[in-house]
């Protein structure tokens, strides 16, 4: 075999992932190219249910009522069946892709060594001293939400806003004794 004849095959999963196709039937060849996917036939099939089911609700019905029957029963489930044909998300097929994602909303959202794992909440912290670097005395911008007691060392503005207290601080003196400052919950201070 000559070195232009040669077909590279980079995985067997492509020559062995077939797809039923229908090409006849009885003697009537079906005008696709490659033929009629099972696949979309069952997809077909799903959408018309779907869209029966559909046109017995309220808000729904009184929509698709409005449509000409052979749009209704023949047109849409067919467009919408090739495209759920067509359609693929990271090489997966449609309806693997709806079950997935079903499994993902019915599932837990945090998993931790394969359990499902609680959510983030609120956590409360001992006694936090937090203190200034050798390179200046200042206070770093931050946010703390309460209910908290904060207590500031530096001489400090402070501006309310609704629930939430502006802080800036103003010198570099280190105060004798801070300024002590008790948040609810809900409430905020915030360090500029």
């Amino acid at each position: 075999m000559a070195e232009e004849d040669a077909l590279l095959i980079r995985s067997y999963r492509v020559c062995f992932d077939l797809e039923r196709r229908i090409h006849k039937i009885d003697r009537w060849r079906i005008p696709l190219p490659y033929g009629l996917p099972v696949r979309g036939i069952a997809y077909f099939g799903v959408v018309l249910m779907a869209l029966l089911l559909l046109s017995q609700l309220p808000v729904t019905g009184y929509l698709l009522g409005g449509l000409h029957p052979a749009l209704r029963l023949a047109v849409l489930p067919v467009a919408l069946a090739a495209v759920l044909t067509r359609w693929s998300v990271d090489g997966r097929q449609a309806h693997e892709v709806g079950l997935a994602w079903a499994r993902f909303q019915a599932g837990p959202k945090r998993v931790a060594a394969f359990q499902p794992a609680p959510g983030p909440g609120p956590v409360e912290l001992g006694e936090i001293a937090l203190a200034s670097d050798e390179r200046s005395a200042r206070l770093r911008p931050g946010v703390v939400e309460g209910p908290a007691r904060v207590i500031l060392r530096y001489p400090v503005e402070a501006s309310p806003r609704g629930r939430t207290l502006n802080v800036k601080q103003t010198g570099e003196d280190i105060l004798w004794r801070g300024k002590q400052v008790d948040l609810r919950g809900g409430q905020r201070l915030v360090v500029r």
